[in-house]
């Protein structure tokens, strides 16, 4: 009984999980990813599909919608003006650094307005609009242990290794094929998460 009660589980929070996947990129897909106030860190060590999910997920996103800035240069407003127009920032590999600007951090990922300063440019506002999601060896370092920090991120840990005989070395021409089918599906993601106000 117990080992059913345990596969029970199990298969609740694979399918959670994979909710909250098809919400979250959903979500950042349409550009609303910022009402929901909360970041995505998929957390685990190697061989366990996070890159391969975050390369999927990008390739479903218009051209320059995405970009790759780490939290922990966002108290620099050259790098966070790479944000403007963005409704991915995807991270394959966030530094274990500390993440030192955690105003900045928390304003970012509400959507808040912020001030960007290119080089060689004047500075001016911008309201970040991007779903920010990040794979990570560890969770990031910070002096800030406020709760307004820590809501806003929402840890995924990655907890199958994909033995080597699963694992796709390539899967580019099976994504072109697949494309349309998991835009569509994300955007149900998208539907269902706007609808209950949070992410599952």
């Amino acid at each position: 009984d117990w080992i059913r009660a345990a596969v029970r589980r199990a298969a609740a929070d694979t399918a959670e999980r994979v909710a909250l996947i098809q919400e979250f990129f959903g979500v950042a897909l349409i550009g609303e990813a910022w009402r929901f106030q909360q970041a995505l860190i998929l957390w685990a060590t190697g061989d366990n599909g996070k890159s391969t999910l975050m390369n999927a997920m990008i390739a479903c996103f218009p051209a320059g919608t995405c970009s790759a800035i780490p939290p922990q240069t966002w108290g620099d407003g050259d790098a966070i003006s790479g944000l403007v127009g963005k409704r991915l920032n995807a991270v394959s590999e966030l530094p274990e650094s500390d993440i030192l600007a955690s105003e900045t951090f928390k304003g970012i990922i509400d959507g808040s307005a912020a001030r960007a300063r290119p080089l060689y440019v004047g500075g001016y506002e911008f309201k970040p609009r991007a779903g920010h999601v990040f794979a990570a060896n560890r969770l990031p370092g910070t002096t800030d242990q406020t709760p307004g920090f820590w809501r806003r991120w929402i840890v995924l840990r990655m907890t199958r290794t994909i033995p080597a005989g699963e694992r796709l070395l390539s899967f580019e021409d099976t994504l072109l094929e697949e494309r349309p089918a998991i835009v569509a599906w994300l955007i149900e993601g998208a539907r269902r998460a706007l609808a209950a106000g949070r992410y599952t």
